[in-house]
């Protein structure tokens, strides 16, 4: 057995025994209706020369959500509602082939189905079997399609070697529900609150405070009897603001507050000081000037920028994550260009043990360790939505060459196994995504040395100036201030754009700060926790000046409420 299949089998037998009394009664009910259920499905399922499935879980999601907005001061949405969500699984054939990876247009646009409210045994039951019906006849009519194509197209040796799906030890664990603050009340009073402050700043255009709470707890049964109970609560709010610049421009940002408890979600008073500043920020940007020339040199980023940069080239664009190229079916084909990444795996899985980015960067998963110097790390998890226990650390990233990926239960050439990495993103599927992630320097510098480093590099380069860039979007510079070269001066400015940034930029970057932050997001739907260097410097990006920035006439009247 694989040695950490090993410790973690173990470390589930120990949880057997004293499970039952850790359920409450609804818990008892809802996961008796589940293995029941999925039980009586298995020994049933068989539809005339169509193989019986050998393997089903299922995944019920019991949720509590409040969503809310506000503007002005005012409430503009409230909302507080229950929905529980089937999930099922079935598999056809067995663990080393079967349909698993057989991706089909059903299957892009599968969405979990409502599962009965109330208590009630002989309800959960009917939804989880009109799931497991629908589940069943697409996996073995899949497991046909995929048996077709084998026969049809030669596959390379360690591809007709690698298992469908990773035969991990049944899990067992059963946690209690999360206690969430919930409170209607209490939260439009406080994003009404929020709000209200930018009422004093009529040249804001926009300003809306938006509220997402969800209270979710999981229910996870499969047939090799693995079972978990696991809360999944997570707190968001975000405020977007945008004005207008006086030659039309238009620009705008976001804020995020995310948590898994409300231990951390800042009071009123503190929150209301957070809008104030946040309001600073949009006006100075507001009244500061364009830039004027394009750059091409030494370029220092900070806190949010650095945060927008890992989370972006390493985890939203999958560079790190474990993807098996699918066997697609014709539907899917047809609907999607050869180069689609739904038709692809992970290319960058070639360069295991190879460098793939500057020798001054590590990158560790942390995701099964609960603290970092004292810190709560709140993308902390037990089990994985499979069911799979994370390492406490792995190594992604070794001095720039690339050492392992994330990986759920779908095997690749280079991650056979499950490292814990599946989460359900609440829109329609599970994905592989970080939980906890530590970025570090190799040789880490104070941030003073780092700016100085900076202002060398500018100055050998000929130039009188070097960039420093706090805040980025996808599509866009945020913030970014113009730093001179001889007084260490900075100018914050607008209407840059950042050419060509990608995973093969952080080749460039030549130190990292000493001084860290921990900040969460919730990637895919639910947190993830960086630990990041505060300052990363590249050698050498390109800032250009944004031609194609919209200039919008201003608005004939003032906003209402404003003279």
């Amino acid at each position: 057995m694989n040695t950490k299949y090993k410790k973690i089998f173990i470390t589930a037998i120990l949880f057997i025994a004293g499970m039952p009394c850790l359920f409450s009664q609804e818990e008892q009910l809802i996961m008796n209706a589940i293995k029941t259920e999925v039980d009586r499905n298995l020994s049933g399922l068989k539809i005339g020369n169509l193989l019986p499935p050998f393997y089903i879980s299922y995944v019920l999601l019991d949720n509590e959500q409040l969503t809310m907005s506000a503007s002005g001061g005012s409430l503009t949405n409230s909302s507080n509602y229950r929905t529980r969500l089937g999930i099922p699984f079935v598999l056809v054939g067995d663990f080393f082939r079967n349909n698993a990876t057989y991706l089909t247009y059903a299957d892009l646009n599968s969405y979990p189905g409502q599962v009965c409210l109330d208590n009630d045994p002989t309800g959960i039951a009917t939804s989880i079997w009109t799931a497991l019906d629908k589940k069943y006849k697409q996996a073995a009519e899949n497991f046909e399609s995929k048996n077709a194509f084998y026969k049809q197209e030669k596959q390379l040796d360690e591809e007709e070697a690698l298992p469908d799906f990773d035969d991990a030890p049944a899990p067992n664990l059963i946690l209690p529900p999360a206690k969430m603050n919930m409170d209607v009340s209490y939260w439009e009073n406080y994003i009404k609150k929020g709000s209200e402050v930018f009422n004093k700043y009529p040249e804001i255009l926009t300003a809306n405070v938006d509220l997402n709470f969800r209270n979710t707890m999981a229910y996870y049964y499969d047939t090799k009897n693995g079972q978990y109970a696991l809360p999944l609560p997570n707190y968001k709010i975000w405020i977007t603001l945008s004005a207008q610049a006086a030659d039309g421009q238009e620009v705008g940002n976001e804020w995020y507050i995310e948590h898994t408890s409300d231990d951390s979600i800042p009071d009123l008073k503190s929150f209301v000081a957070s809008c104030e500043q946040y309001a600073n920020e949009i006006m100075k940007l507001k009244n500061a000037p364009k830039i004027q020339e394009s750059y091409s040199g030494p370029v220092l980023l900070e806190g949010k920028a650095v945060e927008w940069a890992v989370q972006n080239q390493f985890f939203v664009n999958n560079a790190l994550i474990a993807k098996r190229k699918p066997v697609a079916g014709p539907a899917v084909i047809s609907s999607y260009p050869p180069n689609s990444p739904v038709l692809k795996g992970n290319e960058l899985e070639t360069m295991m043990n190879k460098e793939i980015i500057s020798k001054e960067l590590n990158i560790k998963s942390l995701t099964g360790t609960e603290t970092y110097n004292g810190v709560k790390l709140e993308g902390y998890y037990p089990l994985d939505f499979e069911g799979v226990a994370p390492d406490k650390e792995m190594l992604l990233v070794e001095k720039g060459v690339m050492r392992g990926l994330l990986s759920g239960k779908i095997p690749t050439i280079k991650a056979p196994h499950s490292n814990g990495h599946t989460r359900y993103n609440f829109s329609n599927r599970a994905v592989v995504a970080p939980g906890n992630v530590h970025v570090y320097g190799e040789h880490p510098v104070s941030k003073d040395e780092l700016k100085q480093q900076l202002l060398d590099a500018a100055k050998e380069a000929g130039y009188d100036y070097a960039y420093i860039i706090r805040r980025m979007k996808p599509d866009k510079i945020v913030a970014i201030y113009k730093v001179y070269v001889a007084d260490g001066r900075e100018e914050l400015v607008r209407g840059a754009i950042l050419k060509d940034f990608n995973m093969k930029s952080f080749k460039q970057v030549t130190g990292v700060s000493k001084e860290e932050f921990i900040v969460n997001n919730a990637l895919f739907g639910q947190i993830a926790t960086f630990i990041l260097p505060q300052f990363m410097l590249f050698k050498e990006l390109e800032v250009l000046k944004d031609n194609n920035v919209a200039l919008k006439k201003p608005y004939v009247v003032a906003q209402p409420g404003n003279k």
